[in-house]
């Protein structure tokens, strides 16, 4: 088994979870693309059958959880509230584009 590779990705996956909760989708999706590399690399190298099995299940729940903060982010930037940029009390920066 190569642990190393899923050593690596384990607290990758938390540190995007961390983001994730505190609003920080692209930091977020950034832990997640780099443990989703770990998880693949350590797939290469995987002998057992089932733990390919297994890990190749957590890859394709973990990508397709990463593209959804991918579309969030680039919907609403890092406001993880789901709504527009200013609509939990914060400035709208595109809003304030050219004016001055």
């Amino acid at each position: 088994m190569s642990y190393p590779f899923y050593q690596k990705a384990v607290p990758l996956i938390k540190a995007a979870n961390v983001a994730e909760d505190a609003g920080r989708l692209e930091d977020a999706l950034q832990h997640y693309t780099h443990a989703l590399q770990y998880l693949m690399t350590g797939l290469r190298y995987e002998k057992s059958a089932q733990l390919r099995a297994v890990i190749k299940g957590k890859v394709s729940g973990y990508l397709a959880h990463a593209e959804d903060v991918k579309k969030r982010a680039d919907k609403y930037g890092n406001n993880a509230a789901g709504g527009p940029a200013g609509a939990a009390g914060e400035p709208d920066a595109a809003a304030d584009k050219g004016k001055g």
